[in-house]
């Protein structure tokens, strides 16, 4: 087959098989496979330049979400999966960033558990859940929520006096505190000795674990 190229928009460049048009690509992926205009091409070279320009779109999606926050490894390739990319594409661009050192799941569970435990006052146990459901492993996930501050009643009565302070005053409002700690995953146990501690008791058996 006759491979022909024509310019495009934004360092673009359109490739073309026989006259058909087949893929676009950026122009230094293009001219670094050092294709002659016009010349002839089998499928596997035509094959080789396809995976290419979809390695390099899928890269620089991952590049910008990059810039914009941090990810997990699983989560980055669940992301470009998201977007289309297909998925050992976006499984080897994981692999090459994690070996640039651009995603490192060890140093974003760190972050992400420093994040749920100060901003969203979840228990450790729930972190290390919600750090699996990221898609980090279960011995980073066990290991980062082990190295934080692991004083359930001490963290509830903080909150009690702090971020519930005003829905502490009637039992309804003590109702709906309990419900929320729990969602954060706090144990019923430490929930109820929290509570007494700060002078607090709720009416009525609440569900037990």
């Amino acid at each position: 087959m006759i491979i022909t190229s024509k310019p495009g928009r934004d360092g673009k460049i359109h490739i073309s098989a026989d006259g058909v048009y087949r893929l676009t690509l950026d122009a230094d992926v293009w001219y670094a496979f050092g294709i002659p205009e016009g010349s002839q091409a089998d499928e596997q070279q035509l094959a080789e330049l396809e995976s290419a320009a979809s390695f390099r779109s899928a890269k620089n999606s991952a590049l910008n979400m990059l810039s914009r926050r941090a990810y997990g490894k699983q989560e980055l390739v669940k992301k470009l999966r998201e977007k289309k990319h297909d998925a050992q594409t976006a499984s080897e661009v994981a692999d090459k960033l994690e070996q640039l050192g651009l995603i490192d799941d060890e140093d974003y569970a760190a972050l992400l558990a420093r994040e749920l435990y100060e901003r969203k006052g979840m228990s450790c146990e729930k972190i290390k859940y919600e750090l699996m459901g990221r898609g980090i492993s279960r011995e980073i996930s066990e290991n980062t929520a082990e190295t934080l501050d692991n004083n359930p009643v001490e963290r509830i009565i903080i909150m009690l006096s702090t971020k519930y302070s005003r829905s502490m005053d009637d039992e309804k409002g003590r109702k709906r505190v309990f419900a929320a700690l729990r969602r954060l995953g706090y144990r019923y146990s430490d929930i109820r000795s929290a509570f007494a501690q700060c002078g607090s008791e709720l009416d009525g058996d609440e569900e037990q674990e």
